[in-house]
C-alpha cells in the first residue's frame, strides 16, 4: 500500500503563522490614529458646547448692561434735580424771612433724604458668570479684563453710596429738632403705587420747632453733607455709564452681536 506523507510546511497566509512587525505597527497606528480622530472630535464638541455657553452668557451680559445705561440716565437727571432742592433747602432756611417759605421748606425737608436716587447695577449675569465659574470660557483677555475691571468699578460704588445713607440717617436725626413732624405725616400717599410720587405737598404748614441759628445751622451742614457727596457720586455715575457703553461695543464687536 502506497502511503502518502503530508508536508507540515505551514502556509503563514492561511494559518496565522507570525506576523511581521509592520503589520503590527500599522495595527498601532490604526488604533491611535482612531483615538486620536475620537478625542479630536470630542475636543470639538466640547469646545463648540462651551462656545455656545460663552455667547450666552455674553449676551445676557450685554442686556444687563443696556440696563444699567437707561438707569445711569436716570438716576443722574434725579440727582441733578435733587441737588438743587438741597440747594434751595438751604438758602430758605438760612434766609431772614424763611417764615414765607415754610410751605417749600417743608417739602424740600421731606424730599431729601428719600433713597430713590441710589443707583444698583443689574447684577444677574454678572454674578452667574462669577459664581459659576463660567469666566474662565472667556477666552479673550481684553474682554475678560474689562468685564472684570467694570465689575470691581460697580462694587467700589456701591459702598461709596453707603457713605450717602450715613449721611441721610444723620439728617433724619437733626431735621427733627427743626421741623413739625405732623406736617410731615400729612405728605404721605398711601394710595399711589409710585414710589416716585409717594411724597405730596404739604397740606399745610407749621412754624419750624426752632429758629435758634446753632440747631439750623447744623441741620444745614448736614444738608450739605447730602448735597457734596451726590455731585460726588454723579460724576462716579458719569463716568461708569461711559464705561458700561464701551463694555458694550466691545462685546458686540468681539463676539458679532449686531
Amino acid at each position: 500500500m502506497e502511503v502518502h506523507h503530508h508536508s507540515h510546511i505551514a502556509n503563514p497566509g492561511l494559518h496565522g503563522g507570525r506576523k511581521k512587525w509592520t503589520h503590527y505597527l500599522w495595527e498601532f497606528l490604526m488604533l491611535f490614529l482612531a483615538v486620536f480622530c475620537g478625542f479630536l472630535a470630542e475636543n470639538q464638541r466640547e469646545h463648540y458646547v462651551e462656545g455656545k455657553r460663552e455667547k450666552k452668557y455674553i449676551q445676557n451680559l450685554v442686556q444687563d448692561l443696556v440696563r444699567d445705561t437707561v438707569n445711569y440716565t436716570t438716576t443722574i437727571t434725579h440727582r441733578v434735580q435733587r441737588e438743587r432742592q438741597a440747594y434751595q433747602l438751604v438758602s430758605l432756611l438760612y434766609s431772614p424771612d424763611r417764615n414765607k417759605y415754610l410751605h417749600d421748606i417743608y417739602f424740600l425737608s421731606r424730599q431729601l433724604p428719600r433713597l430713590n436716587i441710589l443707583f444698583f447695577p443689574a447684577t444677574a449675569a454678572m454674578n452667574q458668570l462669577k459664581n459659576s465659574g463660567a469666566i474662565r470660557l472667556i477666552k479673550k483677555t481684553n474682554v475678560a479684563d474689562s468685564i472684570l475691571a467694570y465689575d470691581v468699578a460697580t462694587d467700589a460704588f456701591a459702598q461709596r453710596q453707603n457713605t450717602e445713607i450715613d449721611y441721610r440717617n444723620s439728617y433724619r436725626e437733626a431735621v427733627g429738632d427743626v421741623l413739625d413732624a405732623s406736617v410731615f405725616m400729612s405728605m404721605i400717599d398711601t394710595v399711589t403705587n409710585d414710589f416716585n410720587q409717594v411724597i405730596l405737598q404739604p397740606q399745610f404748614v407749621k412754624p419750624l420747632i426752632s429758629h435758634d441759628q446753632r440747631t439750623i445751622n447744623n441741620l444745614c451742614t448736614r444738608v450739605h453733607f447730602i448735597y457734596s457727596a451726590s455731585m460726588i457720586t454723579r460724576n462716579t455715575l458719569i463716568h461708569l455709564k461711559a464705561q458700561a457703553t464701551r463694555l458694550i461695543e466691545l462685546l458686540n464687536k468681539e463676539y458679532h452681536l449686531r
